[in-house]
């Protein structure tokens, strides 16, 4: 099914895992539980956008995806929506670094994107549809892969 857990191939040879049709706090968590364990030749690396359909605990619940995505073990975490700040708040409180965040995909961001993962990386794209993730696969050139549902 389009956009839930789907393994895309690219031409630059990185490994995408893209699950952009919904998201909530434990459909996030579910996604970093699967990546955690796999064994790659370079980096993991999380790009995550807004979690929109989680009400008012939206603050809390992205400082909570944040320390989780780090516990998961990605080297470098991208993020964009509404609740950045939050995002930002919490990979701040256990003192993680290696992250951009954004109210959206600015140019800035893709550009660091594009320059910071290359063959045999991994990256795990996830967040809700409203938030427009696959943004973050046509980075890329996917192979086999329709980027509308």
């Amino acid at each position: 099914t389009w956009g839930r857990n789907e393994f895309i191939e690219t031409k630059e040879h990185v490994q995408i895992i893209f699950d952009g049709y919904n998201a909530n706090l434990d459909s996030m968590k579910a996604l970093f539980s699967n990546v955690k364990p796999l064994k790659i030749g370079g980096k993991k690396v999380a790009a995550l956008g807004q979690m929109k359909e989680v009400g008012a605990a939206a603050p809390q619940f992205h400082a909570e995806i944040a320390r989780a995505a780090v516990d998961a073990g990605f080297h470098f975490i991208y993020f964009y929506g509404e609740n950045f700040k939050d995002f930002e708040a919490g990979l701040q409180q256990i003192d993680f670094k290696d992250y951009v965040v954004g109210a959206e995909l600015s140019e800035e961001m893709k550009a660091h994107i594009k320059s910071h993962i290359h063959a045999g990386d991994l990256l795990a794209v996830k967040g809700s549809r409203g938030a427009g993730t696959e943004n973050y696969v046509q980075l890329f050139s996917p192979i086999n892969w329709k980027s509308k549902y």
